[in-house]
């Protein structure tokens, strides 16, 4: 319990300070075009959507490639040797998957709790609770069987679950018109960056960390990660660009006349 709930509180302070404000910029981002029934406010609603679910998806590129090879150290540098060398640079690893589904859980919940009627809001209530339920039951299962783990991979299932259902909601809002699940997914040259960076930072963690002369090392091996992510996120700067300025706009204040300024595909 001591070594999840050291990575629990680290986990959740990425989620407090990065997510939590990225899920309610999307609220409010849809829910100023909710209203608009129309074919071109459910274009832009799909426009908007599928940018999050990018930069979403950029957010668990960058957990996957580096997270496995800097779990280890990061757990030192922060907490010392002592809690290194248990298992918590593992399921800092996997807590780092769980982070990101909680990311996509939040802005495909947004998209629903902001574009649901009365009626849409209150069966997804009931479902919440369901999940509840499935969260409750995955813990049973899996805490027995692999312990620490267990609880994050339960979690992981459950927001599977909730991600699953926003998505039934969001293919049921567009009826194939305005939106289709694959504009939501990273750029070819993305998925190709992070796979890249994640063998170049496995093969630093292998060539450069020693646990006998940590801080030299370790220096070395951040130095190594913090060029890979310099060549990472400039990657990601010029493929996606336009979702960044696409959600910088979507959240921008409304104008004099209560109307909210124009974004992305407005033009």
């Amino acid at each position: 319990q001591g070594v999840y709930g050291l990575v629990s509180n680290l986990g959740s302070l990425v989620v407090r300070t990065v997510f939590q404000p990225f899920e309610e910029a999307a609220f409010v981002a849809f829910s100023r075009t909710a209203a608009d029934g129309s074919d071109e406010g459910r274009r832009l609603r799909g426009q908007l959507l599928a940018s999050l679910l990018r930069l979403v998806g950029l957010a668990a590129l960058l957990a996957a490639a580096f997270g496995p090879s800097y779990s280890y150290t990061a757990v030192r540098l922060l907490y010392g040797v002592k809690w290194a060398e248990t298992e918590a640079p593992e399921l800092l690893a996997l807590y780092a998957g769980y982070v990101v589904a909680l990311a996509l859980n939040g802005v495909t919940e947004a998209f629903m709790h902001a574009t649901a009627n009365k009626a849409q809001l209150a069966s997804i209530n009931q479902w919440l609770v369901a999940f509840s339920a499935v969260s409750v039951a995955a813990n049973a299962l899996l805490v027995r069987s692999l312990g620490s783990s267990g609880l994050i991979l339960a979690g992981c299932v459950a927001m599977a679950a909730r991600v699953a259902y926003s998505v039934t909601f969001i293919t049921r809002h567009f009826h194939g018109r305005g939106f289709q699940l694959a504009q939501g997914l990273p750029a070819p040259l993305m998925l190709a960056a992070s796979a890249l960076a994640a063998a170049a930072s496995r093969a630093s963690e292998a060539a450069l960390l020693r646990k006998d002369n940590f801080s030299a090392s370790a220096a070395q091996h951040v130095l190594c990660g913090a060029l890979l992510m310099l060549v990472w996120f400039t990657c990601a700067f010029f493929c996606e660009r336009r979702s960044f300025r696409e959600l910088k706009q979507a959240v921008r204040p409304k104008t004099d006349d209560g109307q909210a300024l124009h974004w992305g595909g407005l033009g």
